[in-house]
């Protein structure tokens, strides 16, 4: 598990740059599923039953005479591929519709013998439902590269050629309104009609489609956008890189259309994986006697080339305690790996016994005790990470009340640049600013510092809307386009924060100030992590005021002021799957609770998506309904190969409203603390050895 993000909009540019430059090696096999229209594995316009490897990330841009839409794709689990989609339409009301919406589909049986795979699919269930279809579907492999789908759907998946519905649900009355709500009560009613096609594999890297759709396009032929003349398409998709699709359609007889696919696995780094010179090999010992200040020093210097803090060091008989600080490795096996390699060399022959503690913020995490022999016999063998990792002792740490600063220096600071995105506004859909951005700390303990960072626009075009919130809610978030005008060059944070521990596995966190770019206050939190255990518990208590929109020393006048927090929960799976679960007040005073799903790997990737209900109605909350969204982070390892702490993290919200907004605390105690688990550390200790 990687270190907590950097949630810096210039590492993102930084890491969708890296991508860019990176994705002609991503791994998709060309002879792989096809994304349709839609964004998701299928024909033309509709869909088949197959998925795309576990794990795959997707965008695809579509785009036509009539209409326009970038889909993001993601195989959360081998069998569930789930989709977000954002585009602009034409015909599907008076004037020009911009629409997000939601698709999931899952793979009920996969391929086998003389049977099809299988699959149902949901397209539209939480937006407006102007696209609103269900769907079941068969693909069966059928040789020389070709293979066929057939299929029923409902909804407009159900107007080309329909019949009467087998289950008697011929009502199909969809709310087309504010969006955000699944529609559950029309899913697989109204008229049924089937659809089918066929791929070709023509070589290596094109394909060629044919499709029957049951889409009829009813909307957009009785506004005049579309001259439907045959529910038959054509498509052609051609490999012009790995992970770079090209498409071409004829579609209904009268329209041409285009598509790129870009496409990509956090499973895969396109580097190839870790690129850092190999660690010296263990050695026995260096020091000739047990001096603590001449010790503190060598091994200060030595691990600091590692890109290691030493922030306290003991020995007691054949033990050493050492507390580090990580300012390097994505994964803490790693950098336990690193240290334990200059203890063996630093530290005198008779000290046989490594307890070492990675240490976050001045907060022992963990304690993880080591033997140097049996790390020395094993270090050659093939075995070596199972081996070490049954040698290896896991317990709480200690509460680190002796740590110092050791030669790191207190003060630091740098200038990066950053890119501040604003999108799905319907005048629109993609504005941003472009500038530089100033941090600097003073560390007065290893759990004690001022921290901040300042904003100088350079370019961009984000406060150009001329929008004004209709929110009946407190504009605790609705406001944001205020923010970006009166605020393009200002103050982001600057905040005191002391992190600590009141047990072996309580943490504490207290923040003061300008706690994020609208809110300013004061937030403490409580974090009880087992650190053998796949649950952890937290409690935030904040009271914030409004920060004046252009985000210098002072608040609104009116004074908006309240007291909120969250009792969390949060629960690790298997492979990787975590379940998150908040519950309490929200910056708008409203009461409710967030489900957070995500998915992590571990060299750092992380997917989620969330959702919230308060006791704010979905009229009161407007467009919407309510909030929701999905969360990617990716490390900057994954991009170079090679180790780093540093990753972004992207928030997506189909719009931003003022029911369930939560604070945008910077360094929360579970993001800081959670590779450092027993579970975590163990599921990587390969990378000990790296």
């Amino acid at each position: 598990m990687s270190k907590p993000c950097v949630k810096q909009p210039s590492i993102l540019l930084l890491a969708a740059s890296a991508l860019a430059a990176k994705v002609a090696y991503a791994d998709l096999a060309v002879t792989g599923p096809g994304l349709n229209s839609y964004g998701l594995p299928g024909l033309i316009e509709m869909p088949n039953a197959l998925s795309l490897p576990d794990a795959q990330m997707a965008m695809t841009y579509s785009t036509s005479s009539s209409n326009r839409f970038g889909t993001f794709v993601f195989q959360a689990t081998p069998r569930l591929t789930g989709a977000f989609r954002y585009g602009r339409y034409q015909g599907l009301k008076e004037g020009i519709l911009y629409d997000r919406s939601f698709d999931l589909q899952y793979r009920l049986r996969t391929e086998s013998g003389p049977w099809p795979a299988l699959a149902i699919g949901l397209r539209d269930l939480v937006g407006t439902g102007v696209n609103s279809s269900e769907y079941l579907v068969a693909t069966k492999t059928m040789g020389a590269g070709i293979t066929a789908t057939a299929g029923l759907g409902w909804g407009r998946m159900g107007s080309q050629g329909g019949v009467a519905n087998p289950f008697g649900w011929d009502e199909r009355n969809l709310d087309v309104g504010l969006g955000g709500t699944p529609e559950t009560g029309v899913w697989f009613h109204g008229p049924m009609a089937p659809f089918g096609g066929i791929d070709w594999q023509a070589n290596a890297k094109t394909q060629v489609s044919v499709e029957y759709s049951s889409d009829a396009h009813d909307t957009e032929v009785a506004n005049g956008v579309l001259d439907y003349r045959t529910p038959v398409n054509l498509g052609v998709r051609y490999a012009a890189a790995p992970g770079v699709i090209l498409g071409a359609q004829v579609l209904h007889g009268s329209m041409l259309a285009a598509s790129v696919t870009l496409t990509f696995n956090p499973k895969n780094p396109p580097a190839g994986g870790d690129k850092s010179a190999a660690p010296p090999p263990f050695a026995d010992g260096g020091a000739a006697s047990v001096d603590l200040a001449a010790l503190r020093q060598s091994i200060a210097r030595d691990l600091k080339t590692k890109g290691i803090t030493l922030v306290g060091l003991s020995v007691s008989g054949e033990t050493a305690s050492v507390q580090v600080e990580n300012t390097r490795y994505a994964l803490a096996a790693q950098m336990i790996g690193r240290a334990a390699r200059v203890l063996s060399a630093d530290l005198p022959a008779s000290i046989r016994i490594f307890a070492i503690e990675p240490t976050v913020n001045g907060m022992p995490a963990a304690r993880v005790t080591l033997q140097k022999d049996s790390l020395t016999a094993i270090q050659y063998d093939a075995d070596q990470t199972e081996l070490g990792l049954a040698a290896a002792g896991f317990a709480p740490a200690s509460l680190g009340d002796d740590l110092f600063l050791g030669d790191a220096r207190p003060f630091g600071w740098g200038v990066t640049p950053y890119i501040s995105l604003s999108l799905f506004d319907p005048e629109s859909p993609l504005r941003g600013d472009l500038g530089l951005q100033t941090n600097v700390k003073y560390a007065f303990s290893p759990g004690l510092s001022v921290s901040g960072s300042f904003r100088v626009k350079v370019a961009g075009n984000a406060g150009s809307s001329d929008r004004v919130s209709d929110s009946v809610l407190p504009h605790v978030r609705s406001d944001a386009l205020l923010y970006a005008q009166q605020g393009e060059n200002g103050l982001e944070t600057l905040t005191i924060d002391q992190f600590g521990k009141i047990g072996p596995e309580l943490f504490t966190h207290i923040s003061l100030g300008y706690l994020e770019p609208m809110f300013a206050g004061v937030a403490a939190e409580l974090l009880w992590q087992p650190h053998a255990s796949r649950l952890s518990l937290g409690a935030e208590v904040d009271h914030v005021v409004q920060r004046d929109p252009d985000k210098l020393f002072g608040v609104q006048d009116y004074e908006y002021q309240v007291t909120m927090g969250h009792l969390s929960a949060y629960y690790n799976l298997t492979h990787g799957y975590q379940v998150q679960v908040d519950a309490g007040r929200y910056l708008a005073g409203d009461w409710g609770s967030t489900l957070t799903l995500s998915r992590a790997f571990d060299n750092g990737w992380k997917i989620g998506v969330f959702a919230t209900n308060t006791t704010v109605s979905y009229e009161d909350f407007g467009e919407g309904s309510f909030d929701k969204g999905f969360v990617i982070t990716a490390p900057l390892s994954w991009f170079t190969g090679q180790p780093s702490t540093t990753a972004a993290q992207v928030t997506v919200r189909p719009i931003l409203r003022d029911g369930g907004a939560q604070l945008d605390l910077r360094n929360r105690l579970h993001d800081l603390l959670q590779g450092y688990g027993q579970g975590t550390m163990a599921n990587t200790w390969g990378s000990f050895w790296r």
